[in-house]
């Protein structure tokens, strides 16, 4: 995390802001549901779950299998990589086509 001071260089480490944090509870849960947020947006291997009202996020194992039907811990089963319901074994760019 970056110094929200102007033109300050410094960054503060992850274990220095949680400490800060503590004390305020309320402002720290959302430190760690950002956190957790950034973490999914920006990993190949973690996405959010599409099922209806499911705030889960679900971690691929191996992605070598982008196409794969995934089932989160909600019981919602879709397309890792197209987020749709499972079409195998149509592509995910012929369940586009066939929507259109």
């Amino acid at each position: 995390l970056h110094c929200m001071g102007e033109r300050c260089p410094l960054i503060i480490d992850e274990t220095t802001v949680c400490r800060l944090l503590k004390s305020n509870p309320g402002l720290y849960e959302l430190y760690m549901k950002k956190l957790s947020v950034h973490y999914v947006e920006d990993s190949r291997w973690v996405k959010w779950c599409p099922g209806a009202g499911c705030e889960n996020a679900v971690r691929l194992r191996d992605l070598d299998k982008l196409a794969v039907p995934v089932r989160c811990d909600c019981g919602h089963l879709f397309c890792w990589n197209c987020t749709e319901d499972p079409h195998v074994p149509a592509t995910c760019e012929m369940l586009k086509k066939w929507k259109q």
